[in-house]
């Protein structure tokens, strides 16, 4: 007896060496001793040393005076090493010696799961539900089965009866709520979720019930819902980048622009990465309008430093407005340069040409700018800018020729560049005189005037054109 003693306290401590060394002597002295082989056995268990405790095992139980403790953990031991050849058989006996023994008709389930015979492990819970309604284990493992087997209804069914005999269980609480939230009863699933995070869950239960309910609102687009809950669920661009598009669908930009942002520090897969900065280019043209240049310049080169727009952008008029950022906050060479790769690419594009033409008279390349408004003109006559988010841009460039004009009023480059504005501005009957001062100083400058007299004709403004 001393020596079983001695062994039980090392095995209380965990010290299953020692216990065993001990345990010998004790079964030396006393080798049909069941208590001492059965903490022999259990230590052999707790070591992982399966072989060595089944076989202590099968002594007892061979024993007539086996106790059903040890009857269970051979069991237990059989299902831990996967015999269920042997487990079957031996828990349909052990049921028969004790007919309300639930854990073996369980651990029976279990092996007929494990060989997939799915028909008789049903039986089996269906049979515990039957004799023992207030036994939670039957319910929540048939109703994973069903959940597998997408027998949703049936599922549900059994997770409600689960909550019912447990309700202060909220796992089984959680996995009901998965169950409504797999049948589309969003609803339903937010409620609990949320009653199972005030009810102070398990650290591991949070993640999961977060993450429901963050399926739930993304599901019902209620994103403003998600933002709370954004600190307990995995960050992922695809989620910040769809919290970014509904800021945007309510013109908060700058919180838009903020999870856009995000989203790409997250690093988004190619194609979710050039919709994220198609996005942002969005949000940049919406910062042009409202006359912040600065803003609107330092999400373009956000993005163009990351893709190339040109590669991805469909609306012309994105592209166009980068153009336009540029040159309003004073970088005409990012401008140039920029809308030199846009019309390369869209060489029909008269709306970019005049621009380019604009930006070069800013920067006083007047050849160059005469060509970019030729070609415009040439294009589409019709070109007209009147009501274009560029025409802060035509109108300070007028604004400069005028002032160039009242320093020198003959200059002939000056009145050229104005005619071809104030015709791309709508304004002909400007652009007419305009033309006749170029004619009074240039004769040579015949060419020009004509072409601008044929493009007045084709738009029916026959007056100025004559």
């Amino acid at each position: 007896k001393a020596y079983y003693l001695l062994g039980l306290a090392y095995y209380k401590l965990s010290r299953y060496d020692e216990a065993l060394y001990v345990l010998k002597e004790a079964i030396r002295l006393e080798p049909d001793n069941s208590t001492t082989i059965k903490l022999q056995a259990k230590i052999y268990y707790k070591k992982k040393s399966y072989k060595e405790a089944l076989n202590l095992y099968k002594t007892l139980v061979d024993k007539e005076s086996v106790d059903i403790e040890i009857a269970l953990d051979l069991a237990k031991l059989y299902l831990e090493l996967g015999l269920t050849d042997e487990l079957i058989p031996y828990c349909n006996n052990l049921i028969k010696k004790y007919p309300d023994l639930t854990s073996a008709y369980l651990m029976l389930a279990e092996a007929y799961n494990t060989k997939e015979m799915f028909k008789e492990m049903v039986s089996v819970y269906e049979y515990l539900i039957k004799i023992n309604t207030k036994e939670i284990k039957p319910y929540i493992k048939l109703a994973h089965y069903y959940k597998q087997h997408n027998q949703v209804d049936d599922a549900m069914q059994l997770f409600k009866k689960s909550a019912e005999l447990e309700p202060e269980n909220l796992y089984t609480k959680y996995e009901l709520a998965e169950i409504y939230q797999l049948k589309g009863m969003l609803q339903k699933t937010i409620d609990i979720c949320k009653s199972i995070i005030n009810s102070n869950p398990p650290e591991e239960l949070v993640p999961k019930v977060y993450s429901s309910l963050l399926n739930c609102y993304i599901k019902l687009e209620r994103y403003g819902e998600i933002i709370p809950i954004l600190k307990y669920v995995p960050k992922s661009p695809d989620l910040y980048f769809k919290i970014g598009k509904y800021y945007e669908s309510i013109n908060e930009i700058e919180y838009a622009e903020k999870y856009y942002s995000e989203a790409i520090e997250l690093k988004p897969n190619p194609n979710l990465l050039s919709e994220i900065c198609i996005q942002i280019l969005e949000i940049g043209t919406v910062y042009l309008k409202k006359n912040m240049y600065k803003k609107a310049v330092e999400l373009f080169k956000k993005v163009t430093s990351i893709i190339n727009p040109l590669e991805y952008i469909k609306d012309t008029n994105v592209s166009y407005n980068i153009g336009i950022a540029y040159s309003l906050e004073g970088k005409d060479d990012d401008a140039i340069q920029w809308l030199s790769k846009f019309v390369e690419l869209n060489p029909t594009d008269s709306k970019a040409f005049a621009l380019l033409g604009i930006v070069y008279s800013k920067k006083k390349l007047y050849q160059e700018s005469i060509k970019c408004y030729d070609e415009a003109i040439k294009l589409n006559p019709l070109t007209n800018i009147s009501d274009d988010i560029a025409l802060n841009l035509y109108e300070e460039t007028v604004f400069s020729l005028k002032k160039v004009l009242e320093l020198n009023p003959d200059e002939v480059i000056a009145h050229e560049q104005l005619c071809k504005i104030y015709f791309l501005l709508g304004r002909f009957t400007e652009a007419s005189d305009s033309v006749k001062r170029v004619l009074e100083l240039n004769t040579d400058s015949i060419d020009a005037s004509l072409s601008l007299a044929k493009s007045l004709y084709n738009i029916n403004r026959k007056e100025e054109a004559l």
